[in-house]
């Protein structure tokens, strides 16, 4: 990736960031039905008018030391604290706090398990955000926003496949999706019971075709987990021999804290230039694959 591309992203998400400090800002109340829109002007006089920033990102905690340092330099203004919320667990526990008007957050990235419940519990503030951007006050792409105009999407999962590099060997390792309904892997396989990674190929394959992989793949016999790390462990082991469909940023964290670990990745999709890509990012939708140590 060029040195630009980085600018330019983080232009956008230090923009977003800065929408987070009028959270919980009584001036602006709001309803149900209203979208709050506010200008560039309004949202800088408010963040210093309050100062602070209180911020649970959904990235990998190495990358938020320069996320936050990034923003205070442009916004010097801002105190900028924040916590890791990571795990279902964690993530219901936040979510429950939110509800009870006990969570002080201002920024936070939500739980894929609970998506519903924010909504449903009135939680997140009703910003227009998509008409921010159409009016330029946000200097970002409309494609960032989710179907309800409150939600952006600012980074994506890459789905892969693991296998243990002393169980199978590198030329027989699964590479496309339908490498993992073959027979010879037969209750040697591991599928998380949360399909995220296979729920992402429903745009390029259609819901059908996916559901009847997904009985293929159950008809495999393969061993459920819940749990991506857990699950590297217990392949390392050798309860299984492949996990079919991991998130890459798992093992690959996985394999740094650990490199004598017998796991290898295959990624199943080409690089893409563009860094529109969203969580809807269709995975192995091409035959192009690389096997990461």
């Amino acid at each position: 990736m060029s040195n630009r591309y980085f600018r330019v992203r983080w232009k956008r998400i230090l923009a977003l960031l800065l929408i987070g400090v009028l959270y919980h800002s009584a001036a602006l109340a709001q309803t149900k039905e209203t979208r709050l829109n506010v200008t560039k002007d309004e949202i800088l006089a408010r963040a210093k008018q309050e100062g602070k920033l209180s911020l649970v990102p959904g990235y990998d905690k190495s990358t938020i030391g320069p996320l936050v340092a990034a923003f205070t330099k442009k916004y010097p203004f801002i105190d900028v604290s924040w916590q890791m919320v990571t795990g279902i667990a964690a993530s219901q526990r936040q979510l429950f706090e939110l509800a009870a008007g006990k969570a002080a957050v201002d920024v936070f990235s939500p739980s894929t398990a609970f998506t519903s419940e924010y909504f449903k519990q009135d939680l997140i503030m009703k910003y227009d955000l998509r008409g921010m951007a159409k009016s330029g006050q946000l200097k970002i792409p409309i494609q960032m926003l989710d179907e309800s105009g409150t939600v952006a999407w600012l980074g994506s999962n890459v789905g892969v496949f693991a296998y243990n590099s002393k169980l199978v060997p590198a030329d027989k390792a699964p590479k496309r999706w339908e490498h993992c309904v073959e027979p010879q892997w037969k209750g040697k396989i591991a599928v998380d019971t949360k399909p995220s990674v296979l729920a992402w190929l429903v745009p390029t394959w259609g819901e059908e075709k996916v559901l009847g992989f997904a009985r293929n793949l159950k008809a495999n016999d393969p061993r459920w987990v819940r749990g991506q790390t857990g699950s590297l462990a217990l392949m390392a082991a050798g309860e299984f021999v492949v996990d079919c469909g991991m998130y890459l940023h798992t093992s690959s964290r996985a394999l740094k804290r650990d490199p004598t670990m017998p796991i290898k990745i295959v990624v199943m999709t080409c690089p893409r230039a563009s860094w529109l890509t969203t969580p809807k990012m269709p995975i192995g939708a091409t035959g192009c694959t690389s096997t990461m140590p």
